[in-house]
């Protein structure tokens, strides 16, 4: 890590490296310009995009950050983000994934079997990241002997559709459908809430780990808060600009 000052002037904001950090600990969401403002915090030197108020705080959030945000976009090959990677299963290869979360999209304009399979799998992940990442359950969890997650993942339907993230073709059939896939035990069936899991397998199942990202990415646009305590908005922004940046270069 390395230092950086609380306060941060606008407008910085022209490459990944320069976009202004979060002005808050990312581990305990202490905010030095309101509590301390004389304090100073500490900014991962690798992928500058969470902040943390002390040394602990950034022990703490260590183990799930680097796994799922760590990462400098401008390392990312051009040619990956110009052209996303489709995993096998999925039908609709659509371009701007990471512009599309930003802007509350991701799941327009993909077949119906792709929007279901995404809203069960970034659940899925999300209760994945909890449990192994930072030990955190619900009653109503797999991870807590539950049968089931599925009254969970409800829930999260209902957050996706008030946040108005489902695509326009979307409604109470379509969401019976999604959830009927949930609820398949059959033993081809990845996307069974009723089974654990761990983001290696998923990986495994997607070949990208950057669809890994999108996952945790829109499961955080759903629920508000980042998977196991982490933070993945800055790094979101990031992405966009990156992205955009490798479209217009494959386009010269």
């Amino acid at each position: 890590m390395k230092t950086k000052k609380a306060s941060n002037s606008a407008g910085e904001e022209d490459s990944p490296e320069e976009i202004v950090p979060h002005s808050a600990c990312a581990r305990c969401q202490h905010n030095p310009a309101i509590d301390r403002p004389g304090l100073t915090l500490l900014t991962c030197e690798k992928c500058k995009s969470v902040e943390y108020c002390s040394f602990n705080c950034q022990l703490a959030d260590w183990t799930a950050h680097q796994v799922m945000y760590c990462v400098n976009p401008s390392t990312i090959p051009p040619e990956h983000l110009a052209k996303p990677h489709l995993a096998p299963f999925l039908k609709t290869p659509l371009p701007n994934p990471f512009s599309r979360l930003s802007k509350g999209i991701w799941l327009h304009d993909r077949h119906k079997q792709d929007v279901y399979t995404l809203l069960i799998d970034s659940f899925r992940l999300r209760e994945s990241d909890d449990y192994w990442y930072a030990g955190l359950t619900k009653s109503e969890s797999i991870y807590n002997g539950k049968e089931s997650s599925c009254s969970l993942f409800r829930m999260f339907l209902d957050w996706a559709e008030i946040k108005e993230l489902m695509p326009p073709w979307w409604s109470y059939k379509k969401r019976v459908e999604c959830i009927d896939i949930g609820l398949d035990k059959g033993f081809d069936n990845f996307h069974d809430l009723g089974v654990m899991t761990r983001d290696v397998e998923i990986l495994v199942v997607y070949e990208s780990a950057m669809m890994l990202m999108q996952l945790r990415m829109f499961a955080e646009s759903v629920l508000g808060t980042g998977p196991a305590k982490t933070n993945g908005k800055l790094m979101l922004q990031k992405m966009v600009v990156v992205e955009e940046a490798a479209r217009a270069s494959a386009k010269k």
